[in-house]
């Protein structure tokens, strides 16, 4: 979901696939991210709220995405560092 800043409006509402929890969102490359317990990570346009992006990491996540240096870092729940460009 996302908000007007200044009105507090709702702008737009994406429905993301069933999972049990999610972790995030980061925004980067005009995208919000979000990763779910199960590793699917999916990217949503921060502008209209259309999912965009879906891909499946095969690896349980319980911790937030970082962003850093153009590339998205995900700690699997297994202690795995994965690197995205």
């Amino acid at each position: 979901m996302a908000l007007g800043r200044n009105d507090g409006e709702v702008r737009w509402v994406a429905e993301l696939p069933n999972a049990a929890r999610w972790s995030g969102p980061v925004l980067a490359g005009n995208q919000v991210w979000v990763v779910s317990s199960a590793g699917l990570l999916v990217g949503v346009d921060a502008r209209g709220g259309q999912i965009s992006s879906k891909v499946d990491l095969d690896t349980d996540v319980f911790v937030t995405p970082v962003v850093a240096g153009g590339r998205m870092y995900i700690l699997s729940d297994d202690a795995d560092l994965i690197a995205l460009n």
